[in-house]
């Protein structure tokens, strides 16, 4: 939403200037006027005599208060913050103009601000990372009535005073986003929420496998998915989405501490058992404040009657939601795709071997959805299931991506021709147009398709951010990147493309911070050792960035992580270890298939253009996944090699 002619003012401490520019970058992509002075050496008539008159004429003040805020005694922020107090004696009572944005983990009580800054309620935005709610918050306050009435200054009132401080001072509902943390973490991420006016919301949890045998573990997680899948579709309805509720599979938690993690009012569990062709389903809804059971079902039945079992659950649920919390008369059910169990079984194979996007996993979940497709041909699902894995494998060269791009088109043209509302095989569409066509404007037709289709898809904000930060659209693909994390708040892959689309954007402190973050959730995750370590080289501290990716290679890890600390090895001067590693990947590239890309990195560090320059018209020819990068994320050096222009002009991002 457009705010026509109503401007906030940024006001920071000098120290803090990369968080306001972050926070000015995210308003300014949503059309808000920001005013925001990044100028190094405050002073002068003139320069005082523009602040002066921009906090008079701004409608939102926005102070970013932080330990360096508190740390200064004086600063020019402060006659700032005095200027903007002052004002305030202008208005009417409740006109929401002070809103203050906290960055760290400053607390209001003992901070170091004007009395004034504590009569209203706080925002907080841990490393200064801005979410479409606080974009949202921000619009809301500039759109809050003006005029000196009664009911207008309650209703701002409200507004400005969202979030709600809650019993539990540890874990703050604020105005910005989602809390994304694993047991234990530190690192909160805040959402806008006045307490009459949260979204319904219900987490569901992986159901227990009772049958004893772990072969029937993809049985208990695609029921949990379907119900969850089943339940998104609710309006008025928050679901976290699986990856998120999946962080407990396995996991002896109590129910109020995913409530606050998870920031959801319900929890629903269940256990699956089969024996033979029986299966017997328990579910109960648990209300977080208190642990107490809303709702409890078991269900004795055989297995072609799974379909049922998973729509009663559904239905039942959505029935005591609407009536304690939402008052919807209808749910929108999904569509079902085939009444072959088999097959059905198979696809649910599929997706429990896709999740783990390794090479072995992959190629097992490839032959699982083939196996659905010989027992069901028009099982629109199943393509869209096998289309996925095929662009996975692409993506990760886990193979030569054009080795099976045929088969990957043909999976995506399938899957469309039999359900085109089916949102991710327009998101396979769009990896198609990207990674093969490179039609940039067709994939993202595709992506905005996927994300009308359904719009709490969290793997289709993800893949959109990551193509919007390769085309060089850094504040739309920040405020994309950071709805996904949203809504996906414990997903190791929201963070790890929030990381990669900071890091695009050359804001590398948050890109460390955000990497850091996700390492705490997953430590062997290669993916976001790559971005620190990258980031990490960008800031100047390059035996950082090589420790880093040291240890990454100590996992199981692609050999574009290897790729990768050779480049820095050669980058950072020791010539040696980087020839090392190259003489690692041209041996292994003999006996499989090492991405060409990963091979030119090593030689473009070592300063051999012509070598850098065969091994990228490879990649660039065989239409390597991370080709895309090469404009957003091309460095110094890259930059310098006589043949880069060439390349981008190949990728079609130069004419």
């Amino acid at each position: 939403m457009s705010v026509a002619g109503k401007a906030v003012f940024l006001s920071y401490a000098r120290e803090d200037i990369a968080a306001a520019r972050r926070i000015a970058e995210a308003l300014r992509a949503a059309g808000v006027e920001v005013w925001f002075d990044e100028s190094e050496l405050r002073g002068g008539d003139a320069w005082d005599a523009k602040i002066r008159k921009q906090i008079d004429a701004c409608t939102l003040f926005v102070p970013i208060i932080s330990q360096h805020t508190d740390a200064r005694a004086k600063g020019y922020f402060r006659l700032e913050w005095k200027l903007a107090v002052d004002q305030t004696h202008l208005l009417a009572e409740g006109v929401p103009f002070i809103a203050p944005v906290v960055i760290d983990d400053t607390r209001e009580t003992g901070a170091v601000v004007p009395p004034e800054f504590l009569r209203v309620q706080w925002m907080r935005l841990p490393g200064a990372l801005p979410t479409p709610e606080f974009v949202a918050q921000v619009q809301r306050l500039l759109t809050a009535p003006r005029h000196a009435t009664a009911a207008a200054a309650k209703a701002a009132s409200v507004q400005a005073t969202s979030p709600v401080r809650t019993k539990f001072p540890s874990l703050v509902k604020s105005g910005v986003a989602l809390a994304i943390v694993v047991v234990g973490l530190a690192a909160y991420f805040f959402r806008p929420a006045a307490k009459d006016s949260e979204p319904k919301s219900i987490a569901v949890l992986p159901f227990v496998n009772m049958s004893g045998d772990k072969e029937n573990e993809y049985l208990s997680d695609g029921i949990t998915e379907e119900i969850l899948n089943s339940l998104a579709k609710v309006p008025g309805l928050r679901v976290p989405a699986r990856t998120s509720s999946f962080v407990f599979k396995d996991r002896k938690e109590d129910v109020k501490k995913i409530g606050e993690l998870l920031h959801v009012k319900t929890v629903l569990e269940g256990s699956v058992r089969k024996t033979g062709n029986q299966l017997r389903i328990t579910a109960q809804l648990i209300n977080v404040a208190d642990g107490y059971h809303l709702w409890s079902e078991t269900y004795d039945r055989d297995m072609t009657n799974i379909f049922v079992i998973q729509d009663d659950i559904a239905r039942a649920i959505v029935t005591k939601l609407k009536i304690t919390l939402t008052g919807e008369a209808t749910q929108r059910s999904a569509k079902r795709h085939t009444d072959n169990i088999e097959a059905y079984k198979e696809v649910l194979k599929g997706r429990f071997h896709a999740e783990k996007y390794t090479e072995s996993e992959l190629k097992l979940a490839i032959s699982h959805y083939q196996k659905a497709l010989s027992m069901h041909p028009g099982y629109a699902e199943a393509y869209a299931g096998l289309a996925s894995a095929y662009s996975l494998v692409r993506y990760f060269a886990y193979v030569a991506p054009d080795s099976i791009t045929p088969q990957f088109r043909e999976a995506v043209a399938k899957a469309l021709q039999l359900d085109d509302m089916l949102a991710d095989a327009h998101m396979s569409q769009a990896a198609l147009h990207v990674y093969v066509d490179r039609d940039y404007s067709a994939a993202e037709r595709e992506y905005k398709r996927a994300l009308a289709l359904d719009p709490v898809n969290a793997s289709a904000h993800m893949y959109y951010a990551l193509f919007l930060g390769a085309m060089s659209r850094h504040s739309e693909s920040r405020v994309i990147a950071a709805k996904a994390r949203q809504l996906d708040p414990l997903s190791v892959n929201a963070g790890v493309i929030l990381a990669w689309v900071q890091f695009f954007a050359h804001d590398f402190d948050a890109a460390i911070q955000t990497g850091r973050q996700t390492l705490a959730m997953a430590p062997n995750y290669f993916n976001a050792h790559e971005v620190v370590a990258q980031s990490l080289f960008r800031k100047g501290l390059p035996a950082e960035a090589i420790t880093q990716l040291e240890e990454a290679c100590r996992f199981e890890s692609p050999p574009q992580t290897l790729g990768q600390l050779g480049s820095l090895y050669g980058r950072a001067g020791r010539r040696a270890e980087a020839q090392k590693v190259l003489q690692q990947l041209l041996s292994k590239a003999r006996q499989n298939y090492v991405p060409a890309y990963t091979i030119s990195r090593v030689y473009d560090a070592l300063n051999d253009n012509e070598q850098a320059n065969v091994w990228m018209n490879k990649a660039i020819a065989d239409h390597e996944g991370r080709v895309l990068f090469l404009k957003a994320g091309a460095d110094d050096i890259m930059i310098a090699n006589p043949y880069y222009p060439e390349w981008l002009k190949k990728l079609g991002f130069e004419k």
